[in-house]
């Protein structure tokens, strides 16, 4: 049981005063009906009132104190994914992205560089997702990787951490990032297991070597490339023919495309899945029922025992 605010609680020795001032005497219709006795069925009536009345004092002090119990876990549906990001932060990825400006004079250090609107997209990705229970991991990369966070359902946290991120990195190897994203994402036991590779070029990525393809297809690890250039080694696309189905490109030269890549992402990526939810507390609804019937009962209970007085004249 949790109190919200445990000073109201104070106040609960007051409601036992609805016992000590309740005059009886308030409810006779005709004073001259003193002498008659009082009938046994209006004593009933007489307790009932006090007890209900004490009994809503009791729940309302209740009510404003906030007493709840706390909620137990039980199983929901929904859908969602375990979703890595592998982000280029070589120097690079600070090129202006999209076509040059038509227009004569136009500054091309006004455009929005390929890094940041990365950082936009998928910042708008998770904002799409936003009733999806993903969990969200991020791996930076240039001629080193650096897992900057691990899977993790702190959806601000990832924000923070992808906004941190710079483009200050000198060249770019792909063995690296996706040897550890692949590493993450077999440790996960989600349905729909996500890499998502941003980058505007190609590197070394030695599959012949590593073996990575063939992880990918033993796992069912979907892999994505938003590719924001292009591969002169030429070894991602042989790595994409090689898990088939599983792999996808992108060719992105725009912002328009780049909505479109990430969107496609979020329809393929919704998954049935089964997890454990608690609710920070039980309705207070049944609270309020309770206090609402006791005062029509306490009501009632004072009719009915006029009116028996009344019946007693006749």
């Amino acid at each position: 049981m949790v109190v919200e605010r445990t000073w109201i609680l104070l106040l609960v020795p007051l409601a036992l005063l609805t016992f000590f001032l309740w005059r009886g005497r308030s409810f006779y219709v005709f004073p001259s009906l003193d002498p008659v006795p009082e009938p046994p069925v209006s004593r009933i009536f007489s307790i009932a009132s006090k007890a209900s009345s004490f009994l809503l004092v009791l729940l309302l002090l209740f009510l404003a104190a906030g007493v709840h119990i706390s909620g137990r876990e039980g199983l929901q549906y929904g859908y969602g994914a375990d979703i890595i990001f592998l982000l280029d932060e070589s120097r690079s990825m600070k090129d202006p992205f999209g076509p040059p400006p038509a227009a004569k004079g136009a500054d091309s250090e006004d455009r929005i560089s390929k890094f940041s609107a990365a950082k936009n997209a998928i910042q708008r990705f998770m904002e799409t997702r936003k009733t999806a229970h993903d969990r969200y991991g991020l791996i930076a990369f240039g001629s080193s990787a650096v897992k900057v966070l691990p899977l993790s359902m702190n959806h601000e946290l990832f924000l923070s951490c992808l906004h941190a991120q710079e483009s200050m990195l000198s060249s770019t190897f792909l063995y690296f990032p996706l040897a550890s994203g692949i590493n993450e994402l077999m440790q996960s036991r989600s349905r729909s297991r996500v890499l998502v590779l941003v980058s505007d070029g190609g590197g070394p990525l030695d599959d012949e070597k590593y073996g990575f393809s063939k992880t990918v297809m033993q796992q069912g690890i979907r892999f994505y490339w938003v590719s924001l250039g292009s591969d002169w080694l030429n070894e991602l696309p042989n790595f994409l023919e090689k898990i088939g189905p599983l792999g996808k490109r992108m060719d992105i030269s725009n912002l328009p495309e780049l909505e479109k890549g990430f969107d496609e992402i979020h329809r393929m990526e919704r998954s049935l899945i089964i997890y454990r939810s608690s609710s920070s507390k039980i309705s207070s609804g049944p609270l309020v029922y309770s206090a609402l019937l006791l005062m029509t009962l306490t009501w009632l209970s004072h009719s009915m025992f006029v009116y028996r007085r009344k019946g007693s004249a006749s």
